[in-house]
């Protein structure tokens, strides 16, 4: 069982795109062998920076998005991904690798 952390939120432009200092969106979710979705959902043109702590993640990004142990990206515990832009109410799905 590990720790999902998901930030949805715009970037700024200039010399090295960053991300806006208040996110749209955050969750956590306790993540298991049962792939669960968001509930908070994306902003059309958001990118998602994806945390995971206490274990290895598999997740799913997309509309109604469905998350498969041992298949597809994988967030390695301790680690984070920065993915977007994400369309208008993109959700990320996560499950235990």
């Amino acid at each position: 069982m590990a720790t999902a952390h998901i930030r949805l939120g715009g970037a700024m432009g200039g010399g090295a795109p960053v991300y806006a200092p208040i996110p749209n969106e955050l969750q956590t979710i306790t993540t298991s062998a049962t792939s669960q979705q968001s509930t908070k959902t994306a902003k059309a043109g958001d990118y998602v920076r994806l945390t995971a702590r206490g274990g290895d993640i598999c997740f799913a990004i997309g509309q109604s998005p469905v998350a498969a142990a041992g298949s597809g990206d994988v967030v390695v515990s301790g680690s984070s991904i920065d993915l977007g832009p994400l369309s208008q109410n993109d959700k990320i799905a996560v499950i235990d690798a």
